[in-house]
């Protein structure tokens, strides 16, 4: 049952899912309903569309939510000195707080592009994306942090070289 409806799928509907099931990565059918299949990183996810979310002012320092679901950011600001280990993980970004300006967070939209930490020209975040092995069904859900209308953090993924700490960074 999709989204509360009991009609079964129509034989070309379940033909077209058959297709993306067996087919390469990348393919993806409409189920009806507001639903759809796609496969993408060798995996196959039912998903329903969804509309635009948009972007979300950041509370700094402060707890914001940014899905329905419940899913939130924390912000806190620490004197450059009291900040310690770097997260490998991307799990946690530290920023300098001087850089940052108009704080909001959106998700991920086809077009956009940062510069990756260490690097000097700007990527597509859809190429970033793809060297780090993320499903395209899930790109959508990860928060993107922004200063302005530049990308400083996807968050789990990498930070922009451009709100890197350096030796003038006086907060985090």
């Amino acid at each position: 049952k999709l989204g509360g409806r009991s009609a079964g799928l129509s034989s070309d509907t379940l033909g077209r899912a058959l297709s993306v099931i067996d087919g390469k990565s990348g393919g993806k059918a409409p189920l009806g309903a507001g639903y759809y299949i796609e496969k993408s990183g060798g995996k196959v996810a039912i998903l329903k569309e969804e509309s635009r979310r948009p972007a979300v002012e950041l509370k700094v320092p402060g707890k914001t939510k940014i899905a329905p679901d419940g899913a939130l950011l924390k912000a806190t600001v620490r004197p450059r000195e009291a900040v310690g280990g770097f997260d490998a993980t991307n799990r946690s970004a530290f920023l300098d707080m001087h850089k940052m300006k108009n704080i909001r967070v959106r998700f991920w939209k086809p077009g956009d592009k940062m510069r990756p930490l260490g690097m000097t020209g700007r990527r597509l975040l859809s190429d970033i994306f793809i060297d780090k092995r993320i499903p395209e069904f899930e790109r959508r859900s990860i928060p993107l942090v922004l200063s302005g209308n530049k990308i400083a953090w996807i968050a789990g993924v990498a930070i922009s070289d451009d709100f890197k700490i350096t030796k003038d960074t006086e907060k985090v």
